[in-house]
């Protein structure tokens, strides 16, 4: 077994050809991953990209590479997450470094287990991924309850605040029509349709 600490919340081991990452020594969960392959040609495509979640929503699945084709060795890629991991925490765990579906999470869980440095930038994060207008992030943070974190007053102004010419709102509505009867969403529809 190989391991490796990023700091004294989050150590990553290898065990079993598998990357799982650990919280205070507690198994948090199974790395997923996207690998990808960008032709030169195209890197072009990429300029402008902010987050590792809208550089996917760019992709189509040509860029996508299978694992087996490739024949990474496990530990090469234990050690590709513990890069990442590494970057993500000496960057203040900026969300827009790994997937949100995995940053969020995480960093939800280092602010439980008392990481002063995760609960210093928690909600901050939350603010500014959202205030992005990258729809599916903002999808993501209403439906993992993200939102309901920052306070009803702290909501308030980072709405009051965002450039709603910035957001592409297709399917975005719907999904806090269906999803949020809560006083967040109500409020998110307000400020957007009157405000």
């Amino acid at each position: 077994m190989q391991e490796f600490k990023i700091n004294e919340y989050i150590t990553l081991k290898l065990e079993d050809g598998k990357t799982n990452i650990y919280i205070t020594n507690e198994l948090f969960r199974q790395c997923k991953f996207l690998l990808l392959t960008i032709p030169i040609k195209k890197l072009e495509d990429f300029d402008g990209i902010s987050s590792i979640d809208e550089a996917e929503e760019q992709l189509d699945g040509s860029m996508e590479v299978n694992k087996t084709e490739l024949k990474i060795l496990a530990q090469t890629e234990f050690w590709a997450h513990c890069s990442n991991m590494q970057v993500w925490y000496e960057n203040n765990y900026n969300t827009r470094l790994l997937h949100s579906n995995l940053s969020f999470p995480l960093l939800k869980k280092l602010t439980e287990v008392g990481d002063p440095l995760a609960k210093r930038v928690y909600k901050d994060e939350i603010g500014m991924r959202f205030a992005s207008g990258f729809v599916p992030v903002i999808r993501f943070l209403f439906k993992g309850g993200y939102v309901e974190e920052l306070s009803k007053e702290g909501f308030r102004v980072l709405l009051d605040e965002l450039d709603y010419n910035t957001f592409d709102l297709d399917g975005l509505l719907q999904d806090v029509y269906d999803l949020q009867e809560t006083e967040y969403g109500y409020l998110f529809l307000f400020f957007y349709f009157f405000l």
